[in-house]
């Protein structure tokens, strides 16, 4: 019988899938049409590989250089079987050409895409269906790739939950977060060693898997160069989030941390201040984060006499503000609030700069220096219903 030709371009890698019944070949145009090229165009491809299709009712994949032989049953009665075994496939492909499948959906915001990993449940699905107004290039793989020193994703024209193949379009890469549903939106900063783990952690690889039994020392290390490439070239972070898109300015909007060393210095000369009035804060680890007003309302005043005194114990930054601004109550640091609440009033713009120092204990945050700045910030901006963005130094337990 005569073999035919079906033409597939996904992340400008030339993919040629070979096989001998022409309603196979319409069947599997029609569920990646959006990745169908011509042959003149496969043949302009540096990158290219063959994928050889047999109808055989005991599946086995079988390598030879750059062609791939598959042996499955038919696509059109199992075609879920098939979409895994060809995305086992285009992941091994992937990492001989630079690139990665990672477990992650892929959302496109300003010509950017921003990737969101983590295990079931923590939130993946959560974040499409919030932004569905987004162009989505994947819900549960991210098609990732190094070109030329830089890193972009790509759609997958792999089905997933929704059912469909995504876009095939090319977006550099804007950021990598490992979600956590809360009750706030905070971005934070990642050890190195954690960042290395998370892309590990969410690799859709062939480590473990069936189809591949044997392990290829190679292939591994090949793996572990791509992740390290991405983690240098690509910011990984946690986003904590709340169900609504205000997270989306913190992704877009997300300012520049200063790395001056008059500014590196003043930070570290703060810390080591408060340190020696709680010798504990020496010990954590601190990270750089940034957060919304949804983050700052829900950080707790600082445990300290003079605050207990005057308001009372344990009371968050937006409960702090309701008693500071009740019409008889007085005192010291409601002075100090009053007047930054001033300074607000004639330059709204300190907002943009103000930075807080803040512990995590347990699962409460504390602010330890900003108090002050913070109540009145939270009463200027809930006063004209608006948000903001704002630098903090976060001091957490070292979990490495």
């Amino acid at each position: 019988m005569k073999n035919l030709y079906l033409n597939l371009n996904i992340s400008l890698i030339g993919i040629k899938i070979i096989t001998q019944r022409k309603d196979i070949k319409i069947f599997l145009k029609n569920k990646y049409s959006d990745y169908v090229i011509s042959n003149e165009e496969y043949l302009t491809k540096k990158n290219k590989y063959k994928i050889f299709l047999n109808i055989n009712n005991k599946p086995k994949i079988r390598e030879e250089k750059n062609n791939f032989y598959l042996d499955y049953h038919s696509p059109k009665i199992f075609f879920t079987g098939f979409n895994d075994r060809f995305r086992s496939i285009f992941s091994k492909i992937l990492v001989n050409e630079r690139g990665l499948l990672l477990h992650g959906s892929c959302l496109v915001k300003n010509s950017k895409s921003y990737i969101f990993i983590g295990k079931e449940g923590a939130g993946k699905s959560t974040i499409r269906k919030i932004c569905s107004q987004l162009v989505c290039l994947g819900d549960d793989t991210a098609v990732v790739r190094r070109i030329k020193g830089q890193w972009f994703s790509f759609g997958s024209p792999f089905y997933q939950k929704t059912n469909l193949a995504y876009p095939n379009l090319k977006k550099r890469i804007g950021g990598i977060f490992l979600l956590s549903k809360a009750k706030f939106n905070l971005i934070s900063q990642l050890s190195f060693k954690s960042r290395i783990k998370i892309l590990l952690d969410n690799y859709l690889g062939n480590f473990n898997n069936k189809i591949y039994k044997k392990t290829n020392h190679n292939f591994q290390r090949k793996v572990f160069d791509n992740i390290l490439s991405l983690v240098f070239s690509v910011e990984v972070q946690k986003l904590s989030f709340k169900k609504d898109r205000l997270f989306l300015k913190l992704l877009i909007n997300q300012p520049k941390f200063k790395k001056t060393k008059q500014n590196r210095n003043k930070i570290l000369s703060k810390v080591n201040k408060l340190a020696a009035a709680k010798n504990n804060l020496s010990k954590l680890s601190w990270i750089k984060a940034v957060g919304d007003l949804s983050f700052l309302e829900k950080c707790k005043v600082i445990n300290e006499l003079s605050w207990e005194f005057e308001i009372g114990k344990g009371l968050t930054i937006k409960k702090a503000a309701a008693v500071f601004s009740k019409p008889d109550f007085n005192s010291a640091h409601k002075i100090i609030v009053d007047k930054y609440l001033k300074k607000l009033n004639k330059n709204s713009q300190k907002i943009l700069s103000t930075s807080f120092i803040v512990i995590k204990k347990g699962e409460d945050y504390e602010i330890i220096d900003g108090n002050h700045r913070a109540i009145a910030i939270w009463k200027y901006l809930n006063k004209f219903g608006k948000t903001g963005i704002f630098f903090f130094l976060l001091g957490e337990k070292n979990n490495d």
